[in-house]
């Protein structure tokens, strides 16, 4: 019969309702497990642990957003227990979360037992990855057939939520949901499914019927103020906020979401506060600078840009031609602009083509700065890095340079608005820039419900 998975990196867990992980993470064992681990790790020796008190410290660091030592509790596992398989799996879901498929691949195929069914679903989680949609349909199929019990309902519909397959998953979800109305578990699926099909009044009732039999749950309280969030309902949101973090005022995520809501409130002091909180407990210190850098620069704080993106540039280990690396160096670009530093724009614009000479922005960034030092040519460069406006990104970096025409020569801004009036393109612009550079983008695929583990900070 079908068993629980456990909880990883972009992985939703389907886990008994009454199981919230905060309350499993506050149990005596666990925290004498934990402390256990952490002081070996400290004194830099060797101990013992069973298998399971290391995936329970993998979860537990993966729900906490530090994915790095969520993967060293793993490879620790791996080093103690190399044929346990539970131990394999969690380690097959980690590498999946990370992208790394020819590896995952390789210890999918290595595993021991082939027929387990939580193997099984790996198989057909990676047919998903691979897009081979009819192929991950005919192995659920197979997997229904072989285990035809609501469990395994439960783990086809939340997978196809998982990669976004929504109309794929309801039938799975709605079997389960008659065969058990008041499964906890059925309802919660539900919720999930309606959210995604932006159906929100219908997800935040079958929240509420979560929270009247399990009021503790944290991640439940999480997704009903994302529902209020996504009706406009930002005080609601608010206060659902203040629940989850009275029964676990540790939650990063809680704040996180606080600080948005705030944010377009315009009470950006204590969003601000809220995200000076994650920065002083985090271990995953890039990822909070990451979304300080976008906040400042969208409150116009530049000082502050410079200041978290040369944090990010200092750590010296960011994925080279990468969006991520392309976005902080941009921002930090613009923010030298904005404060008249034109020569150390100039002087980050070759740090950036020293690492990526293919992100157009990086161009675009060079015609801005050749735009202010009255460089010939600068116009033309502009208008070949944004003529595609069919790219919501060429919208947001546009609108920047049509809102701050002082950076240009009288005639350049003519000449980016081709034949169109510079009123029409503003308004383009900034149809295209709403919502894009505040914070990180809105999570995608298996990012978009709340699932204990870390997410971006967008609803």
């Amino acid at each position: 019969m079908p068993g629980s998975r456990y909880l990883v990196p972009k992985y939703k867990t389907r886990h008994n309702m009454q199981e919230d992980p905060a309350s499993v993470f506050s149990q005596p064992e666990f925290k004498a497990s934990l402390a256990k681990y952490e002081q070996m790790i400290q004194d830099g020796i060797h101990v013992y642990f069973e298998a399971e008190e290391l995936t329970l410290i993998a979860e537990y660091y993966a729900n906490a957003g530090d994915m790095k030592s969520s993967e060293e509790a793993i490879d620790y596992a791996i080093s103690l227990h190399p044929e346990n398989l539970d131990v394999q799996i969690y380690k097959c879901h980690t590498l999946f979360s990370h992208k790394k498929i020819q590896e995952a691949q390789q210890l999918l195929y290595s595993l021991p037992d082939q027929n387990d069914y939580e193997v099984r679903l790996l198989y057909t989680e990676l047919a998903l990855i691979q897009g081979d949609a009819e192929k991950a349909k005919r192995l659920f199929e197979q997997c229904y057939e072989e285990n035809p019990y609501i469990e395994t309902l439960f783990d086809i519909g939340q997978l196809y939520l998982d990669y976004r397959m929504k109309n794929e998953a309801y039938p799975w979800i709605l079997k389960a949901f008659k065969q058990e109305p008041e499964n906890p578990e059925a309802i919660e699926l539900m919720a999930s499914f309606q959210y995604m099909s932006e159906n929100w009044p219908e997800a935040e009732k079958l929240y509420n019927r979560l929270l009247d039999e399990f009021p503790y749950n944290t991640d439940t309280w999480l997704n009903l103020s994302k529902c209020h969030y996504q009706q406009g309902q930002i005080e609601q949101a608010i206060e659902a906020l203040d629940f989850a973090l009275a029964i676990d005022d540790t939650s990063l995520f809680a704040r996180e979401l606080k600080a948005h809501c705030y944010l377009d409130l315009g009470e950006s002091e204590k969003a601000l506060q809220c995200l000076g909180y994650i920065e002083s407990h985090t271990k995953d210190k890039p990822y909070i600078w990451d979304i300080l850098t976008r906040v400042h620069f969208e409150l116009g704080n530049y000082e502050e840009v410079l200041e978290y993106s040369d944090k990010l540039l200092a750590q010296g280990d960011l994925p080279k031609e990468s969006d991520k690396t392309g976005d902080i160096y941009f921002l930090r670009i613009m923010a030298y602009m904005f404060t008249g530093g034109v020569v150390d724009a100039t002087m980050t614009l070759r740090d950036w083509f020293r690492i990526d000479t293919e992100d157009y922005r990086a161009y675009s960034g060079r015609g801005t700065a050749d735009a202010a030092r009255k460089v010939r040519g600068c116009e033309r460069l502009l208008y070949a890095c944004h003529q595609d406006l069919s790219r919501p990104q060429s919208g947001v970096y546009l609108h920047r340079h049509c809102l701050f025409p002082e950076f240009f020569f009288p005639g350049s801004l003519g000449y980016l608005s081709g034949t169109g009036s510079i009123q029409s393109l503003r308004y383009r612009t900034l149809q295209l820039f709403h919502g894009l550079l505040p914070f990180p983008l809105k999570p995608q695929g298996r990012d978009a419900h709340v699932s204990g583990a870390r997410k971006c900070l967008y609803p």
